[in-house]
């Protein structure tokens, strides 16, 4: 979400995936998914000033994932290849500035950007560090200049990587114990940003910045059940799926969490807001529509309901198949 009544969504409705914009909280919505691509594998979706990316993830044998770009809020699309099949995780597609930027999993993991013949290289897992596990998936920029590539490396060790010169360069994102295995895509906007470590025992902690990555602190750990938790933040707020099903919030970052409401069952995606309430997707295991919950103040997650249409697609996807 942009605001706490206007943003896009990426929705699971039965076997395919779904790109919904709403301006009134959910109340409607509007269908900008691109036409006539395989959506089975999901989208990744980045959305930039004016701009929006939709990435299809790997699906089936697709072996050269599209990727959609749209300057008139998903009326009209403009199709581009990638040169491979786009990785699969939720921040595989990225803006830095008004470039688009993706991360293949070719060579495990390679970030590549537009440019006027197609696409550019800019790292790859290889050059970034020797561990011969390491894996790239995830991609984030706070300009044109300044980002990070994230992933895993289950022998531990550097999981982070960030660039101030375009991704001409890259180093590591300060020192990572050997226990590091994982890293998420930061999340945040302008110099304050979050980025979420996962360790061996499945711990969390934030690292938090309000320099663009200049200087980092870590925070408080939170226990998780996976090296790919759900998560959102916004500003100093943030949201994680803890190991208990419990949603861990914290309003300064990560660096104390105090235990909120149940999660949904099966929650695939989170929506912090600071000035707003928190927002939990997951799907109805029997019809295959998504369903949208909301918590105010740490309460006890209620249903929203969504637009008809989006169930009434979820229905037709489920008999289709």
């Amino acid at each position: 979400m942009t605001s706490s009544q206007s943003g896009y969504g990426v929705l699971r409705a039965g076997s395919s995936s779904i790109l919904a914009h709403t301006d009134d909280g959910w109340r409607s919505a509007q269908n900008v998914t691109p036409p006539a691509v395989p959506t089975g594998g999901g989208l990744s979706l980045a959305v930039g000033p004016g701009l929006l990316a939709v990435g299809v993830d790997s699906y089936d044998r697709l072996l050269f994932s599209p990727l959609l770009t749209s300057t008139d809020h998903g009326h009209t699309w403009v199709p581009r290849e990638l040169p491979g099949p786009l990785s699969d995780a939720r921040n595989s597609v990225a803006f830095a500035g008004s470039f688009v930027t993706a991360v293949v999993s070719t060579e495990r993991g390679t970030l590549v950007e537009t440019d006027a013949d197609g696409w550019r290289e800019l790292t790859r897992a290889a050059a970034l560090s020797p561990a011969p596990q390491l894996v790239i998936d995830s991609v984030e920029w706070a300009g044109p200049q300044v980002g990070w590539v994230t992933g895993r490396n289950p022998d531990g060790g550097a999981v982070a990587f960030t660039s101030a010169d375009g991704g001409r360069t890259w180093r590591s994102v300060g020192s990572f114990a050997s226990s590091a295995i994982a890293a998420l895509a930061p999340c945040g906007a302008g110099s304050v940003w979050q980025l979420p470590i996962i360790d061996s025992d499945l711990s969390l902690r934030i690292l938090s910045t309000a320099d663009q990555g200049v200087t980092w602190a870590a925070g408080a750990p939170v226990a998780v059940s996976t090296p790919s938790p759900v998560w959102s933040c916004q500003g100093q707020h943030t949201l994680v799926v803890g190991r208990d099903d419990r949603l861990a919030v914290s309003t300064d970052a990560g660096l104390t969490w105090r235990a909120g409401p149940v999660v949904p069952a099966g929650v695939t995606g989170l929506s912090a807001q600071v000035s707003g309430p928190a927002l939990a997707v997951s799907n109805d295991p029997t019809s295959g529509a998504p369903k949208l919950r909301s918590s105010i103040n740490g309460s006890s997650f209620a249903a929203v309901t969504l637009p008809a249409w989006i169930g009434q697609l979820a229905a037709e996807q489920v008999a289709g198949s």
